[in-house]
């Protein structure tokens, strides 16, 4: 990942009732900051990052937010969410790696988990 050393990581994220909340809009968004000498993209969701990754040549650091029981965000604590993602091609995945629990591990033994199925 030397691409991103010293580089600007450009999260390319929308959520709820904004109107740049659609993949095509979020990919535009990437495709400028590529332009811009961005190192990377951060890009949240599994339609996003399908976009996204066919537009641009950069890195993605995809995410999936869901929430705790507590109603707090949880960043990417599914397996099957990881899977899709490995699957899009994501270079990177961000997780959540408080102790927090979510469905009986927390975030460092998740991280483990995936790890070992992921390498």
């Amino acid at each position: 990942m030397k691409c991103i050393k010293n580089k600007v990581i450009v999260s390319c994220q929308a959520e709820g009732d904004s109107p740049f909340n659609n993949p095509k809009y979020l990919s535009l968004f990437a495709i400028s900051a590529e332009l811009g000498g961005a190192g990377g993209i951060r890009a949240e969701g599994l339609t996003n990052i399908s976009e996204i990754k066919k537009n641009v040549s950069l890195p993605i650091i995809g995410l999936v937010k869901t929430n705790f029981k507590d109603g707090r965000v949880c960043i990417s604590r599914n397996e099957l969410d990881i899977k899709l993602m490995v699957e899009l091609g994501c270079d990177v995945i961000a997780i959540d790696g408080t102790f927090r629990m979510m469905n009986e591990l927390t975030g460092p033994q998740f991280i483990s988990k995936i790890k070992k199925t992921f390498p």
